[in-house]
């Protein structure tokens, strides 16, 4: 009888820990959680910013395309210098 009751009360012990250990990894969770959803919004933002990063890089190549086009155009349309 005696093996008995010190099984259960080990068995209380090691629940009450096991117990602990979950509200311990549940807290730990949760803010895991929190993180990852802040890093969401971070990456999210950076990738409208990229975005937008990315079609002003567009707007200035064709820009500067059209401008070497033009300077291209009046070069090859000078008259020569004469010597």
């Amino acid at each position: 009888m005696e093996v008995l009751v010190n099984r259960h009360i080990e068995f209380e012990d090691e629940h009450r820990r096991l117990l602990t250990a979950q509200v311990v990894l549940q807290d730990q969770l949760q803010k895991l959680v929190e993180r990852v959803n802040l890093l969401t919004e971070r990456v999210d933002r950076l990738t409208e910013r990229v975005d937008r990063l990315a079609e002003s890089q567009l707007e200035t190549s064709q820009k500067l395309n059209a401008l070497i086009a033009i300077v291209d155009e009046i070069i090859r349309h000078r008259p020569p210098i004469p010597s």
